[in-house]
């Protein structure tokens, strides 16, 4: 290979991260200011300053533009969850540690998951840190010393009140505080380690 067309390779490859994190953080930004339905792939590609062709190339279409955005919003959290668990930390702190988190997490990017799962179904389900998740609540419901035949369930209970279009309805259609349900998240943790 010659060295001009490795060096336009390079700059190629280049070329594509740096206008798919573009992408993402228009996207982002976006769907902060206009919300998440009512933005289209035309609408990110204009403010983006790019070619719907080149969007496209990188998101097919709006539900894995979405998904991407979860993957990307994910990965600091899952970090320190990890970080967490090999800290060697009682399990039942982190529990509560781990139900704060995911509650920051999921309240912060309530309407991608939301309309995520509206726009493709099942895209909920390929989020890998749903599952990711859930198995960690397991684990540490069983250190905490909940049985094990009860802790998956547990940890599926907790889970779903994690749940975006949970926490939506939550607040949105009966008027619960954040406050309100963080508490009873870790109060629901308590009740079922008792």
């Amino acid at each position: 290979m010659s060295e001009v067309t490795a060096t336009n390779e390079r700059k190629s490859r280049s070329d594509a991260l740096r206008n798919h994190e573009l992408i993402l953080q228009t996207a982002r930004r976006l769907f902060d200011a206009d919300g998440v339905g009512s933005v289209t792939m035309s609408a990110i590609a204009e403010a983006a300053q790019i070619g719907k062709g080149t969007l496209y190339r990188h998101f097919p279409d709006k539900s894995e533009l979405l998904f991407a955005l979860i993957q990307h919003e994910s990965q600091s959290l899952d970090a320190a969850v990890s970080e967490r668990i090999q800290s060697g930390e009682p399990a039942v702190d982190t529990l509560h540690w781990f139900v704060d988190q995911a509650l920051d997490y999921a309240l912060r990017n309530n309407s991608l998951l939301c309309e995520a799962t509206n726009h493709a179904a099942g895209a909920s389900l390929r989020h890998q840190s749903r599952v990711w998740w859930r198995d960690i609540l397991s684990c540490e419901f069983v250190a905490a010393g909940v049985a094990p035949d009860e802790a998956s369930y547990a940890a599926d209970t907790v889970y779903m009140m994690l749940d975006a279009h949970t926490l939506y309805f939550q607040l949105n259609q009966l008027g619960y505080d954040v406050a309100s349900i963080r508490r009873n998240l870790h109060t629901l943790v308590d009740r079922i380690r008792a």
